[in-house]
C-alpha cells in the first residue's frame, strides 16, 4: 500500500504540471486534495494501528535492483519502523492540510496548478526520504526536497526577492549536500555497502579505528563520517552558520512557509541524526559538536526574533530556534525527546504560519506587525488559532509544546555539562515568550501605523471551508498531541523505538523525567508568567515610534537593538569575507583557465596557431611561380594514395 501512496503522488504532480489546462483550476485541486487525503487516512491508520501495537514490528518491502556493480549492490527497499511511520504520519497530515489550506490561498493565482505539482512532488520526496533503507536513497529524497523548495521559494517569479531568496537556499544548501556526500563516499570505501543495516552493526568497529592522531587529538573513521554527516543535517536544519538560508525563504507563498518549516525540509537535517543515532552514539565527538551548536542557536535566534517586524519572519526564527532545542536533544543522546518535539512542533508552527497566512490574506498582504492591529475583531477564529498555537510555542502547561520541549530542558538539567547548556534553554523560554507577547501586542493591542489597510481590511472576514478545517485540526493537536502521545514517545521503560534508534545510557533520560515531575511547574511556569507580565508593561511604558515608526527602542540599549535587528550583520559578513573572496579568486582563475590554457588548446587557440603557421608557409613556400603550385600539389596527391593504399 504504501508503494500506493508514493506513486500516486508523483502521478498527481505530474498531471497537475502536464495536464493542469485540461482538468481546470478546480479539478486539479480536488484531484491534489483527494489525492492527499487518501495518503493521510492510510498515515493515520499506519500510526494508530502502531500506538495500539504491543511490540516493535520492522518491515522490508523489497522493489528491485538499483545499482549492482561486482560486490556492491544498492536496491529499492522502502524500510517501515516505528521511526519512519511517525515521520510519514507527521509529513503526510501536515501536507494534506496545507494542500487544502492552499485551495483557499492560492486559488485566484494564474499558475495555480504548477503550485499544486510541486507541493506534491515535495511531499513525494520527503516521505522517499523517510522510508529510504540506504544512504542513496536517502541522498535521492534529500535532492528531491532541496529541489522542490527552490521551486516554491521562486514560485512567484516576477518578484527579484523572491529569486534571491531561492538561489541563497540552493547554494547553502549545496555545502550540506557536498558534505553528506563526502559521508557517503567514504561510507561506501569503508563498509562496502550503503545498506542501513549493514553500515549500523558495524558502527561500533570502526570508533575504535583511528584515522587522525595527533598529540591534543584523536579523530576515529566513525567520527570522520559523522561530521561530515553532521555538517549536512545542521545545514538542511538551518543552525547557526548554515542559517540564512531560512528566513529568507519566507519569499515563497505562505502555504510552503508552513510545509517548509513545520515538516518536511527543516526536519530532514534532525531524521538524519535520529536515523544515524546508530553511528553518532559512538561519535563522542560529533555528540558535543550537537550540544553547543544546538545551544548556541536556540539562545541567538530567540534573541534575533525578539528584534524583528515582518511576523513571517519572527515565526521563521523561532523554527530557527525550536530546531535548536531538537539539536541540542540529539547531541543529548536523546533523540525520541528529539522527535517527540519534532512531532509536536509541527502541529503548532504549521498552525502559526497558516494563522499568519489569513492575517496577511486579511490584511491585504501586510506583514508589517507595526501596521496591523484589531485583528481580534476582524477574525475572531483566526486570532484564537493563533493565540493557541503561539502558547503550545511558549510551552504554557499542557499544551503540545510544554511536554516536548521541557522534557528537554529538563534532560539538559540532568546531563554532564555544564550549568550554561541548562540556563540557555531557560533564557530560550524566556525569548519566545517575550517574542510571542510582543506578537499579541502588536496584533491586539497596539494602534496600527497603517491607518489604510486597518480601515480598508474586511472586518466580517469571510472565511470557508478550505481555511477553518486545517486551522481547527491544527489547533486540536496543538492543545492535545503532546499529551495523548508523551508516553508513547518518552514513557519510562517503554521499548517503542527498539531497533530504530539506539541510546546507549538511557540514566539521563530517565533521571529526567523525574526531574521534569518535579520542576514542571516550579521553574518553566514562573518563567513564563514573570516574562509575560515584564514583556507587557516594558513594550507599552517603553515602545514608542520615531521617525515615523523607523526605528523602535524597547531593548536595553539602541546598539542591542539594531544588532540583533539587523540578523547580527550575519549576511554583510558572509558577502564581505566569503562571497568576495570566492569572487575574487574566481575572476582571477577564469583568466589564468579560462581565458588561458583551455581557450590555448580549444578553438581560439587552434586557429590561431593554424593562421599564424598557414602564413609562415604560404610565404616561405609559394613565391607566385607555377611550378611550385604544381610541385605542391603532386606531393599531396602521392601522400593521399600512399595513405589509402596503407588503410585499404
Amino acid at each position: 500500500m504504501i508503494v500506493i501512496i508514493l506513486f500516486s503522488m508523483l502521478i498527481s504532480s505530474v498531471i497537475s504540471y502536464f495536464f493542469g489546462y485540461w482538468f481546470g483550476k478546480k479539478g486539479i485541486f480536488y484531484l491534489s486534495i483527494f489525492n492527499m487525503g487518501i495518503c493521510f487516512m492510510y498515515a493515520t491508520y499506519l500510526f494508530v494501528d502502531m500506538l495500539c501495537a504491543k511490540t516493535v514490528e520492522t518491515t522490508y518491502i523489497k522493489l528491485g535492483s538499483w545499482i549492482d556493480v561486482l560486490y556492491f549492490n544498492v536496491s529499492w527497499d522502502i524500510l517501515l519502523d516505528n521511526l519512519s511511520i511517525s515521520m510519514l504520519f507527521v509529513v503526510i497530515s501536515i501536507s494534506f492540510l496545507v494542500h487544502l489550506y492552499s485551495y483557499y490561498y492560492m486559488y485566484d493565482d494564474i499558475n495555480s496548478s504548477k503550485f499544486m505539482s510541486f507541493l506534491s512532488l515535495f511531499t513525494f520526496f520527503m516521505c522517499i526520504l523517510v522510508v529510504s533503507s540506504n544512504f542513496i536513497m536517502l541522498f535521492l529524497g534529500w535532492e528531491g526536497v532541496g529541489l522542490c523548495s527552490f521551486l516554491l521559494i521562486s514560485f512567484w517569479s516576477t518578484r527579484v526577492q523572491a529569486n534571491k531568496a531561492a538561489i541563497k537556499a540552493m547554494l547553502i544548501n549545496r555545502v550540506g549536500d557536498f558534505c553528506l556526500l563526502i559521508a557517503i563516499v567514504y561510507i561506501i570505501i569503508v563498509f562496502k555497502t550503503v545498506d542501513f543495516n549493514v553500515v549500523f552493526s558495524l558502527a561500533h568497529v570502526y570508533s575504535l579505528k583511528p584515522l587522525f592522531v595527533t598529540k591534543y587529538f584523536t579523530m576515529s573513521v566513525l567520527d570522520f563520517i559523522c561530521f561530515f554527516l553532521l555538517i549536512g543535517a545542521v545545514t538542511k536544519s538551518a543552525q547557526f552558520g548554515m542559517h540564512g538560508w531560512l528566513p529568507d525563504a519566507m519569499e515563497g507563498p505562505t502555504p510552503v512557509s508552513a510545509l517548509i518549516h513545520a515538516a518536511t525540509m527543516v526536519t530532514a537535517g534532525v531524521f538524519l541524526i535520529i536515523r544515524c543515532s546508530f553511528m553518532f552514539e559512538f561519535s563522542l565527538f560529533s555528540l558535543t559538536i550537537l550540544v553547543y551548536l544546538g545551544s548556541i542557536t536556540l539562545l541567538l535566534f530567540g534573541f534575533v526574533g525578539m528584534a524583528q517586524f515582518d511576523i513571517k519572519k519572527i515565526i521563521a526564527y523561532s523554527t530557527c530556534s525550536q530546531l535548536g532545542y531538537m539539536i541540542l536533544a540529539c547531541g543529548l543522546s536523546g533523540y525520541n525527546l528529539a522527535l517527540f518535539h519534532l512531532f509536536t512542533h509541527a502541529w503548532f508552527k504549521a498552525l502559526l504560519f497558516l494563522s499568519a497566512g489569513s492575517i496577511i490574506h486579511m490584511m491585504k498582504n501586510e506583514q508589517d506587525i507595526r501596521k496591523l492591529n484589531g485583528i481580534f475583531y476582524k477574525s475572531p477564529l483566526v486570532s484564537i488559532c493563533f493565540i493557541i498555537g503561539s502558547f503550545s510555542l511558549i510551552g504554557l502547561p499542557h499544551l503540545s509544546g510544554y511536554y516536548s520541549k521541557d522534557a528537554i530542558i529538563c534532560l539538559a538539567r540532568t546531563y554532564d555539562y555544564n550549568l550554561i547548556i541548562y540556563l540557555s534553554t531557560i533564557i530560550g523560554v524566556i525569548s519566545t515568550t517575550f517574542y510571542s507577547i510582543r506578537l499579541f501586542y502588536y496584533l491586539f493591542f497596539k494602534k496600527s501605523l497603517n491607518r489604510k489597510a486597518a480601515y480598508t481590511a474586511t472586518y466580517n472576514y469571510q472565511t470557508n471551508f478550505a481555511n477553518v478545517v486545517p486551522l481547527v485540526i491544527l489547533s486540536i493537536m496543538s492543545i492535545f498531541a503532546g499529551y495523548l502521545t508523551k508516553v508513547f514517545f518518552i514513557g519510562i521503560g517503554n521499548n517503542t523505538f527498539y531497533g530504530s534508534i539506539l541510546i546507549l545510557d538511557f540514566t539521563n533520560i530517565i533521571i529526567s523525567e523525574f526531574v521534569f515531575d518535579n520542576l514542571k511547574y516550579k521553574v518553566i511556569l514562573p518563567a513564563i508568567i514573570l516574562t509575560a507580565i515584564w514583556s507587557y508593561f516594558f513594550l507599552k511604558k517603553r515602545n514608542y515610534e520615531r521617525n515615523n515608526g523607523q526605528f523602535s527602542y524597547y531593548f536595553f540599549s539602541k546598539n542591542f537593538f539594531m544588532f540583533f535587528n539587523k540578523r547580527m550583520f550575519f549576511d554583510s559578513l558572509i558577502n564581505l569575507f566569503v562571497c568576495s573572496f570566492f569572487y575574487q579568486l574566481s575572476y582571477k582563475l577564469f583568466y589564468i583557465v579560462d581565458k588561458g590554457f583551455f581557450e590555448f588548446i580549444g578553438p581560439v587557440g587552434i586557429y590561431k596557431v593554424y593562421n599564424k603557421g598557414w602564413l609562415l608557409f604560404s610565404k616561405n613556400i609559394f613565391k607566385g611561380k607555377i611550378w611550385e603550385y604544381l610541385h605542391f600539389i603532386t606531393v599531396i596527391v602521392i601522400f593521399t594514395v600512399i595513405i589509402l593504399f596503407v588503410l585499404i
